[in-house]
């Protein structure tokens, strides 16, 4: 049975469950009504991988004792690292075996690894010292009792057209699956571009000086 492909209203997909209601009343089938959960997070999964945008981007303060810090489960993928307070002295990011050669130098922190989900730094401080990160956060997933993220709140559109293209291949319909697919690759893209031009939409100001040796700041 194919999908019937109508208009979002606005205003209709507010939550996890007006979600599931519009989808189910878009599928117009009884049968599909447990697997929709599946659906979305099925398309979570593949959000999580493809989309960097700065709505994920995450500051946040970490306090590093014996060289190395359990990286929080929403952490995607670190952007900048740098000891609190210094932002010129941003930590570079080495392979996970490059770092025992820069554990054996001495004098200030300066660069890390991540190893599974632990993040490693050397030189290693003899004691704790925070360091200030820009990450990107992973999507919050929803559900009942988390009915709604930043995602959801922006671009239901994502959600609506990724979870019906998922319900699609469930049912073997591929004109539905590639009507779906177009309008939901055309919804991922504008939100990258909303992203990029928030990116670079900022006041310009100069450019300090990078300090590259003696002390991060």
């Amino acid at each position: 049975m194919a999908i019937a492909l109508n208009v979002i209203e606005p205003g209709t997909i507010g939550t996890y469950t007006d979600l599931v209601t519009k989808v189910a009343d878009w599928l117009d089938r009884d049968d599909l009504t447990a697997q929709i959960p599946d659906f979305i997070a099925l398309l979570e999964s593949e959000l999580r991988d493809k989309l960097r945008t700065t709505f994920q981007e995450t500051l946040d303060i970490w306090t590093v004792e014996a060289g190395s810090y359990p990286l929080p489960d929403d952490v995607l993928a670190i952007r900048r690292l740098y000891p609190e307070g210094c932002p010129q002295a941003t930590l570079k990011e080495v392979a996970a075996d490059a770092l025992p050669r820069f554990a054996r130098a001495s004098g200030w922190t300066r660069v890390f690894a991540i190893e599974g989900r632990t993040i490693k730094f050397a030189p290693a401080s003899s004691t704790p010292f925070n360091v200030e990160v820009n990450y990107w956060r992973r999507i919050p997933p929803l559900s009942a009792s988390a009915p709604e993220n930043w995602l959801l709140r922006r671009r239901a559109d994502i959600y609506l057209w990724g979870t019906l293209h998922y319900a699609a291949a469930f049912i073997r319909d591929p004109e539905a699956m590639t009507a779906c697919r177009q309008y939901l690759d055309a919804a991922i893209e504008q939100l990258q571009q909303a992203s990029r031009k928030d990116a670079w939409s900022g006041p310009l100001s100069p450019v300090g000086a990078t300090q590259v040796r003696g002390a991060p700041c």
